[in-house]
């Protein structure tokens, strides 16, 4: 039994205790489902595929993209480049636009790097700012090149040896400047750039060499035909460059070449869908992954709206030849202003419809797998509806919105587990951004104002009643929802003509009554809101609240109600200070008995995902604290995956290590600062196991701690914390930061 095991087994022989004294919510990604215009490069030195889409940073587990949480997070551009940096063991991200609200993209020139721990901004003096640029890492010379430039039309061919950049002039360079690809060529020792556009929006089939000083252009016998937006990774295994899709003579292209060091190859013809913006490296075996994108399409409706869905889906290629084959299936293409509820009858959450037309279908999540359904009739595609489940009949509701130019719908939807019935009722005026729940204890959807509309509306499944025409004051984009224990509908919020509104208001069937509670969160509208049956409280998160200059801007923080007061502010998820307007759904999850929050993740400006996440008191939690203890080096520590029964995967991680060095893994149930001098600080007090490992060359260690798949682990708390011998350290060795585990949900 090697060290690892014998600190899992140790730790497995500990009494597991839950921790009572969470009281506020703690939130982790639960599922991301889909990621476009992302960027990937494999890091040699971790053996870990790393992505970046819209400010997240992914790792591939061998079986899932593992989102890595960062105290600095990873810049949130549209068309960036990343590399790996074998000589100095960093990933470097460079380029690409920042979207800036109102003014629109802004141009960078700035690289970052992350070096397996955290992303860090470089301080060395950058090229002038680019996009759509082509990007490689040289290997032998220890360089990065960069060629071209989307929005400077520009041939500039530029290196970078980890501390200063050089702007090399050759006679010649490709005449493709912007959206083409390169990558290292191991056989020729070259960086090798096919295809791109030139700056008459050309696109093009030339075949060029990179040699660090001559760009040359080759003359293969077979040429693949002219592309874009296109990938190219290189596989140091057998010397070849895959290349695959990108775009030409108004043909989305889906098929594979491979670059041989004297030709190209046709590869198969069948594998991913058309998509720009996806990422593609090769690892150390010669297997190349292949993440996301989007696709682009019109939406069919009048008028006509160009659009972009978003994919999430992983491929694998496994070698020259291929085939092919799909890892990851995608889930829900972002949408904006999306509809959810939980099915508590089928242990499901379903979302339909929202403002992109044609990726409006209906999903359902349950057993951590989404699932596309394919009923007769799907939703329209519907900007600020509402929908909920009526628990007593077993259906979800779906009610208004509108379509196309502010066509308001009193339409009401009704959705079995099969197939979506419009029912033809009287009912509410025509509306949209209304406020919707389901009131158990009445048996009734109630619906709330909408622009400009103040009353109240109840639906028993047979017919729509107005219940009131008093009460809150008319508005929009109000957080509503039911409290099962006190047998009321909570409203708070909104917007109305004067702008955001912080009030409270609870419904008890009949009537409305205004609440005024000491404390209040700050006035916000778009907010969610959920009810969490395990802690008996509703609770509100992010929505868009006006600054000290009175503009309003999203917040990413989380209150509760208790039915007298409010509490708070605490932490949200940050994905929702980035959130558009409608886009914010919450519910809770009987199975899992914790509450489910949809929010979007940004790219830019633009929508790259519908991101999952899980709340709860019993959430998993793997945080890293503490300030470490620095020789030589100062090497991190830091956690893969979340600490959740099952998760066979989980496991941590050391970088900046001596190289080549003893690490000594140490964990304890109970934490707390022991000053060791000169700085350090020891967080174990009375460790209870340990576990050793040898760093590699590049001073990282990894020790796998799968967690069984046993439920009474939830609650279990632990610190670890690693040392790593170095004579140069004040006390003959370095320490890391530590970690706090909470195995949970």
């Amino acid at each position: 039994m090697n060290q690892a095991h014998h600190l899992h087994a140790a730790l497995a022989t500990i009494a597991f205790v839950a921790t009572t004294s969470a009281q506020s919510i703690t939130w982790r990604e639960l599922d991301n489902t889909s990621d476009s215009d992302c960027a990937m490069t494999f890091d040699s030195d971790r053996s870990r595929f790393v992505a970046v889409a819209g400010g997240r940073t992914l790792e591939w587990d061998g079986s899932d993209w593992v989102r890595r949480t960062t105290p600095t997070p990873a810049p949130s551009r549209l068309h960036t480049r990343l590399c790996y940096d074998s000589v100095h063991h960093r990933t470097l991200l460079f380029g690409g636009a920042e979207w800036v609200p109102i003014a629109g993209p802004t141009f960078v020139n700035t690289v970052w790097q992350y070096d397996g721990s955290d992303w860090s901004l470089h301080p060395t003096p950058a090229p002038s700012t680019r996009d759509e640029h082509a990007m490689a890492f040289d290997p032998v010379r220890g360089r990065l090149v960069v060629f071209g430039s989307g929005n400077l039309s520009a041939s500039e061919t530029w290196e970078w040896d980890g501390t200063t950049w050089y702007v090399l002039t050759p006679p010649v360079a490709p005449s493709g400047w912007f959206n083409a690809a390169m990558a290292f060529d191991a056989v020729s020792g070259r960086t090798i750039l096919f295809g791109g556009e030139n700056v008459s929006s050309q696109t093009l089939a030339e075949t060029w060499a990179w040699d660090g000083t001559t760009w040359t252009q080759l003359a293969p016998a077979t040429v693949p035909p002219a592309r874009a937006y296109h990938l190219m990774a290189s596989n140091g295994v057998n010397g070849t460059i895959l290349m695959y899709g990108g775009s030409g003579g108004g043909v989305i292209r889906t098929d594979s070449w491979e670059w041989n060091g004297t030709d190209w190859v046709a590869g198969p013809t069948v594998g991913p869908s058309p998509r720009f913006g996806a990422a593609m490296a090769t690892d150390s075996s010669g297997q190349t992954l292949l993440l996301g994108g989007y696709f682009s399409v019109y939406s069919g409706t009048a008028p006509a709206i160009y659009e972009q869905a978003s994919l999430g889906d992983t491929w694998l290629y496994p070698g020259p030849g291929g085939p092919w084959i799909q890892l990851t299936p995608t889930g829900p293409p972002y949408r904006a202003s999306g509809l959810a509820a939980y099915d508590s009858w089928r242990d499901r959450l379903v979302i339909a419809s929202g403002s992109t037309g044609t990726v409006h279908h209906t999903w359902e999540w349950g057993n951590g797998t989404w699932t596309r359904l394919t009923p007769a009739l799907e939703l329209p595609p519907i900007f600020g509806g509402r929908m909920c489940f009526d628990r007593s009949r077993g259906v979800t509701v779906a009610f208004g919105g509108f379509v196309g130019l502010f066509n308001f719908l009193p339409d009401t939807f009704e959705w079995d587990g099969t197939t979506w019935v419009q029912r033809t009722l009287a009912g509410p005026s025509p509306r949209a951004s209304h406020a919707m729940t389901y009131d158990e204890a009445r048996r009734n959807v109630v619906v709330f104002g909408g622009i400009n509309l103040g009353d109240t509306w109840t639906y028993d499944g047979v017919a729509w009643t107005q219940a009131a025409i008093t009460g809150p004051s008319p508005r929009h984009s109000a957080a509503m929802t039911y409290d099962s224990a006190r047998a009321r509908v909570v409203l708070f919020g909104g917007k109305d003509s004067s702008g955001a509104l912080g009030d409270t208001w609870e419904w008890d069937g009949t009537a409305w009554t205004q609440r005024f509670p000491a404390v209040s969160p700050a006035p916000r509208w778009t907010a969610a809101f959920g009810y969490d049956r395990a802690t008996g409280r509703s609770v509100l998160v992010g929505g868009f609240s006006p600054n000290a200059t009175g503009f309003d801007f999203p917040v990413a923080e989380q209150w509760q109600w208790d039915g007298t007061n409010w509490s708070g502010p605490t932490d949200a998820p940050v994905d929702v200070r980035g959130s558009s307007i409608e886009s914010l759904v919450m519910v809770y999850d009987d199975a899992l008995h914790a509450l489910l929050l949809m929010t979007p993740a940004f790219g830019g400006g633009a929508g790259v995902s519908t991101d999952l996440w899980i709340g709860s008191r019993s959430v998993a939690e793997a945080r890293v604290d503490g300030t470490g203890c620095a020789g030589s080096t100062a090497p991190k520590l830091c956690t893969m995956g979340a600490p959740i029964p099952g998760n066979g995967q989980f496991r941590f991680d050391v970088v900046d290590a001596a190289a080549n060095g003893f690490v000594v893994f140490g964990a304890t149930l109970g934490s707390g600062a022991l000053p060791l001098g000169g700085g350090c600080a020891l967080y174990l007090q009375g460790a209870l196991a340990t576990a050793a490992a040898v760093a590699n060359s590049a001073g990282f260690a990894t020790l796998p701690f799968p967690i069984p798949a046993n439920p009474a682990l939830v609650g279990f708390e632990m610190t670890v914390q690693a040392a790593a011998l170095d004579p140069a350290a004040t006390l003959g060795l370095t320490l890391t930061p530590y970690a706090s585990v909470r195995v949970g949900i």
